[in-house]
């Protein structure tokens, strides 16, 4: 049940992101590419966290989403390393 929940809230948060940056900030000739790889790097990490976390979740018990939560905050920390001013 919990992964159905991430799926859906993955697809209703975060993954519609990269296609809205895409189209924003890639030239028309390399959308394609561009939005091939992000979907392929979006779809395919939702793949691997619903396929281990199952086995995280006998193995770590609560502290399975630590490791989503520690993946996030060096994400923001990248970010706001290297944020770009427009």
């Amino acid at each position: 049940a919990m992964t159905f929940i991430y799926m859906v809230a993955a697809n209703l948060g975060a993954l519609p992101i990269p296609v809205m940056i895409t189209n924003e900030y890639i030239k028309v000739k390399e959308r394609g590419v561009v939005g091939s790889v992000n979907m392929l790097f979006a779809w395919g990490s939702a793949f691997i966290i619903t396929l281990l976390f199952p086995y995280m979740e006998t193995n770590m018990g609560s502290f399975a989403f630590s490791v989503f939560s520690g993946s996030i905050a060096l994400a923001l920390v990248f970010v706001k390393r290297n944020e770009l001013t427009l």
